[in-house]
């Protein structure tokens, strides 16, 4: 799965957001309303959701760094995604610092 394109991964990921396949893990559960988002923000994001980074041999699925639009602006998404069981799994969700990433939330400083 490392060689995929940067579009199948976000294809994979739409998918699954619209067949509501999605996992939330225990960490994203608790930072969500620390940070002000939402479950429903994340699973709309979907129109402007593109990949930013992608780490195919991450622990026990490959994952992913996405981002989309939200209400208040940029948000970062991490998501496992679980190709032979055919869902996702949301790590944990941020908007990105400015001290950290350039203007524009794509890439790190």
């Amino acid at each position: 799965m490392s060689n995929l394109t940067a579009d199948e991964p976000v294809r994979f990921v739409v998918d699954c957001l619209d067949r509501g396949a999605v996992l939330w893990t225990y960490h994203v559960n608790m930072r969500l309303s620390q940070r002000g988002l939402t479950r429903a923000e994340l699973l709309g994001g979907q129109t402007s959701l593109r990949l930013l980074e992608w780490y195919p041999d991450d622990r026990s699925l490959p994952s992913g760094l996405f981002a989309f639009q939200a209400r208040a602006g940029e948000v970062h998404v991490v998501l496992a995604l679980d190709f032979p069981n055919r869902n996702i799994r949301v790590v944990t969700a941020y908007y990105p610092s400015p001290d950290k990433w350039t203007g524009d939330g794509v890439r790190r400083r």
